[in-house]
């Protein structure tokens, strides 16, 4: 998919009649994800900014789920596969002073067997 992905870039920006440049920031996600993921993801958004020369901002996984989520006011509770059994939980609260409106609590390593864990965690 890696190869792919500044020609879909390409499609989907003239699909919507812009360019990257036209951007004011590029967004990418910093984690939690699988290393491999992460390392080219993050590549290609600072060659993109990069060569745009617009500025790039990393955000949390967590900060984009509980924005998706669509409750500003209230507390998110969120888990993603961690791997080998696991999965890695948060706490994600609305922060006014956070540059994304969202501050992420302490991340905790789950065992998916004991689902008893997430009850504990609110997740």
């Amino acid at each position: 998919h890696a190869r792919r992905s500044a020609a879909a870039l390409e499609e989907a920006t003239a699909a919507l009649g812009w360019r990257v440049a036209d951007a004011g920031r590029v967004a990418v996600v910093r984690g939690p994800g699988a290393f491999t993921g992460l390392r080219v993801g993050i590549s290609a958004a600072k060659g993109i900014a990069w060569a745009a020369g617009i500025p790039m901002v990393a955000v949390s996984g967590f900060e984009v789920v509980a924005d998706r989520a669509g409750a500003p006011d209230d507390a998110v509770h969120a888990a993603f596969d961690a791997g080998r059994g696991d999965a890695v939980a948060a706490v994600i609260s609305p922060d006014r002073g956070s540059p994304t409106g969202w501050s992420v609590g302490p991340t905790r390593l789950v065992p998916l067997a004991e689902p008893s864990v997430f009850s504990g965690l609110g997740v």
